[in-house]
């Protein structure tokens, strides 16, 4: 991770309990180099720190992250996706959780609005929450689960997904649109449950609906994404 400025402002007092509690802090510009095919938690790392604190002792009220940019890649295929305009809000109550992110990024100039919500790591495990909405769209993605995190192991991520149209307000001076010039996705619904891991994406339940909800169409199923060599 390169930052090409930070400024923080700690509170003094938590200091002499060996506690570090950042009021506001800003990472402008800070650009990231990740590899999924690498995505795994270092042996014998987990929950240490390289500082002389205790990660549970670090608190963080506000990180404002401006013009953020990452290059993710996937060493096993050579693919490639630009990450850049990321400008988001970091709040945790502690390094190991609970806490929330809010923000924004462009993804092969592909403008999202991202929410996520943590809970607090136990036993190798935090809950999280992940909503992602193309700023052009109407739809929104939501997963809920927990990712489980085990010193040595791949990361997995998994829980219940549902992928909703997003009722909007009309922005300021635009009209709502009327009911027979909506989408047809505001009908369509669809939701199931997920299994994420840096070589695969298990939809292991599948269900679409379309329609009225008090007599929609359904059909249900199964799915899955491979992201290795020959996926």
């Amino acid at each position: 991770v390169v930052v090409e400025r930070f400024r923080a402002e700690l509170a003094v007092a938590p200091l002499l309990k060996g506690e570090v509690h950042i009021i506001h802090m800003t990472v402008e510009r800070p650009s990231v180099v990740l590899d999924i095919a690498e995505l795994a938690v270092p042996a014998g790392s987990l929950g240490k720190s390289r500082l002389p604190l205790e990660l549970d002792k670090i608190s963080l009220d506000a990180v404002e992250i401006v013009e953020g940019e990452a290059l993710v890649s996937d060493g096993r295929t050579g693919r490639q996706w630009n990450v850049d305009a990321v400008n988001a809000i970091v709040s945790l109550r502690s390094l190991f959780g609970p806490g929330r992110i809010e923000g924004g990024m462009l993804i092969d100039g592909e403008r999202l609005s991202v929410r996520t919500i943590l809970g607090r790591s136990e036993a190798g495990q935090m809950p999280l929450s992940v909503t992602v909405t193309p700023v052009e769209s109407q739809v929104s993605v939501t997963a809920e689960g927990a990712l489980r995190v085990a010193a040595g192991e791949p990361l997995i991520y998994e829980g219940t997904f549902a992928i909703a149209r997003e009722n909007r307000p009309p922005a300021p001076g635009e009209q709502p649109k009327p009911p027979e010039n909506a989408s047809t996705l505001s009908t369509l619904g669809v939701d199931g449950t997920f299994r994420l891991t840096r070589d695969r994406l298990a939809l292991p339940q599948v269900r679409v609906s379309y329609g009225p909800p008090e007599r929609p169409m359904q059909m249900a199923g199964e799915a899955g994404v491979g992201f290795g060599p020959g996926a």
